[in-house]
């Protein structure tokens, strides 16, 4: 139900955004920019939900499984993350257009705004470029690693799974429930979670790694 609702959701959401943008082409084919980007993100956002849910559950070969395991950023993510500051930066262009056609560059206020508002998008998107070669979870047989934070142990880590947490808006008619899942597990009785929504990694595959990795360690201790 939550996939179904979600999907015609996005997709009439889709529609508009689309049907907005050819709107305001006649208008201001700059302005209308800012829709036909929101519409390919939105799309990506789609299908990279749909590709999720859909995702055959195949198990891992332990034998192909190498000694590291390194899970890094989805790149349809950080794609989506790339477009929604490329339509900040069109929004702050579009700003500094109107001052220029009403001669109005004396309005210091609206003109630092603006270019602030470019400038600020284009280091996210800078940043997120960068971010997209980061391992944010690591895996290997001596234990697991968060980010750039030291290698926790298998001696130290106490149950290691995938959690799925359901939040809904009490305000809302609707029974859609969004759906965060999470890398769970204790260390030195010090409950620890991650999300791992935006990483290029299903959460079948993630749990297949656990289980092979400690189970590795166990035949060795």
């Amino acid at each position: 139900m939550r996939l179904k609702f979600g999907i015609v959701f996005y997709m009439i959401l889709e529609i508009i955004t689309l049907f907005t943008g050819f709107y305001f082409f006649k208008i201001s084919a700059l302005f209308s920019i800012i829709f036909f980007v929101a519409a390919i993100a939105i799309i990506i956002f789609i299908c990279k939900e749909y590709l999720s849910h859909k995702t055959l559950e195949i198990p891992i070969n332990e034998h192909t499984v190498p000694e590291e395991t390194q899970i890094k950023y989805s790149v349809a993510w950080k794609i989506i993350n790339i477009l929604i500051y490329f339509i900040l930066i069109i929004i702050g262009i579009f700003m500094l257009s109107l001052l220029y056609y009403k001669k109005n560059f004396d309005n210091i206020f609206g003109t630092i705004f603006a270019l602030a508002f470019i400038t600020f998008s284009c280091i996210m998107v800078i940043k997120d470029i960068r971010k997209i070669s980061d391992v944010i979870i690591s895996i290997s047989n001596e234990g697991i690693r968060l980010n750039k934070n030291p290698r926790i142990k298998w001696s130290e880590i106490e149950q290691e799974k995938i959690i799925t947490k359901y939040f809904k808006n009490i305000d809302s008619r609707h029974q859609y429930r969004q759906e965060v899942n999470y890398l769970y597990f204790y260390h030195n009785n010090e409950k620890i979670e991650i999300g791992i929504d935006n990483l290029n990694i299903t959460n079948y595959n993630l749990s297949q790694y656990l289980k092979i990795y400690r189970q590795r360690y166990n035949n060795i201790k």
